[in-house]
């Protein structure tokens, strides 16, 4: 299973664990903005600054995908908020101590953007480099673990 929208993450689980007590099937899920950021730290090295929500890989991505509904006039480096003092990992958890707690977030607790990071360097070459290593890994993973897992 694919989810790539953060609050959709616990119900997405649920269903998830339903299925495996009702049918016994294990069903992996895969978190597209994630396995972006893993397979493309390469490509982002020493412009860390350029990673988050709104920033890259995701408009690359976007550029690759559906060009027309990216608004380059309005790219804009943002950062993240801190919270109440606190250092935000994401809209699901803050940081304290060394250890992340949950917490639940808006976005517009975050940023007045809706972002953080910085597009401006996006592109859709960029993008499609990071769609092809996300493809060959889904494919690869998705192999795999067909051959791993007995049929029910």
């Amino acid at each position: 299973m694919l989810n790539n929208h953060i609050p959709n993450q616990y119900p997405v689980e649920y269903a998830i664990r339903d299925i495996r007590r009702s049918t016994g099937t294990v069903v992996p899920l895969i978190f597209p903005a994630q396995l972006a950021l893993a397979l493309s730290k390469d490509i982002f090295e020493g412009h860390e600054d350029e990673l988050g929500h709104g920033g890259e890989p995701s408009t690359s991505l976007m550029l690759a995908l559906h060009p027309d509904a990216v608004r380059l006039d309005l790219v804009r480096p943002a950062s993240i908020a801190n919270y109440n003092g606190f250092d935000v990992v994401s809209p699901l958890e803050v940081a304290f101590d060394g250890q992340r707690v949950n917490v639940f977030l808006d976005v517009s607790d975050l940023s007045d953007s809706g972002g953080w990071g910085d597009p401006r360097n996006a592109s859709a070459e960029r993008g499609d480099e990071i769609l092809n290593r996300m493809t060959d890994y889904i494919c690869d993973f998705a192999q795999a673990w067909a051959a791993a897992t007995p049929s029910t």
